[in-house]
């Protein structure tokens, strides 16, 4: 009868090597789903402070409220919202909103190998004079 070689050990170093590997490879999927996440919600912000600038009536207060609401429902933070004209009237042919959220405040990894890149969403409306 031979005996077999004991491989306790072996077992152990095999853990020691894969584990970090595989939490780095989780790690890294769920910060890739966050930045798609965030680039998505940069958009759909822009395009709904976008739709209440076509209101008439509308306020530059009120756009940058609706895309904050929508920015923070997913958790992210430092957001510059940029509406181009400043005064809106009801002569105001068309409404550019500009959404940008910072990767390196909303991200666990991705922040230092992409430096200060910003997500960007931007939807402009046109709509007709009103008389």
């Amino acid at each position: 009868m031979t005996k077999k070689p004991n491989r306790h050990g072996a077992t152990t170093v095999e853990i020691a090597i894969i584990l970090p590997l595989f939490f780095t490879i989780l790690i890294g999927a769920y910060d890739a789903t966050r930045v798609n996440m965030l680039r998505h919600t940069a958009q759909a912000a822009a395009y709904e402070g976008a739709r209440r600038g076509i209101v008439p009536g509308a306020k530059i207060s009120e756009i940058e409220a609706d895309c904050q609401f929508v920015a923070r429902s997913c958790g992210a933070k430092n957001i510059n919202i940029q509406v181009n004209p400043r005064t809106i009237n009801n002569q105001t042919p068309e409404i550019e909103v500009t959404v940008e959220i910072p990767l390196r405040q909303n991200t666990l990894i991705a922040s230092p190998f992409f430096g200060n890149t910003r997500l960007v969403g931007k939807t402009k409306f046109t709509r007709d004079a009103i008389q």
